[in-house]
């Protein structure tokens, strides 16, 4: 087994909360969205979202906010 999958904490669909798996892992996943593979892209996308969903917070965006 190698040194990354013993840091990795294993992602349960239902059980597991994706964002803060991202957020966990975030530095081998910036490794990953920074090489040359094929499918860096992927990774890229995880960091976007959870950047996306930062932003939404800090800005303190209420989408169900009460209409005057």
């Amino acid at each position: 087994m190698s040194q990354t999958e013993q840091r990795v904490r294993e992602f349960v669909p239902g059980e597991t909360d994706i964002d803060q798996w991202i957020r966990d892992h975030r530095d081998l996943i910036e490794r990953e969205a920074n090489s040359d593979a094929p499918d860096a892209w992927v990774f890229q996308s995880f960091l976007d979202s959870i950047d996306e969903d930062d932003d939404d917070e800090s800005t303190g965006s209420d989408e169900g906010g009460d209409s005057a």
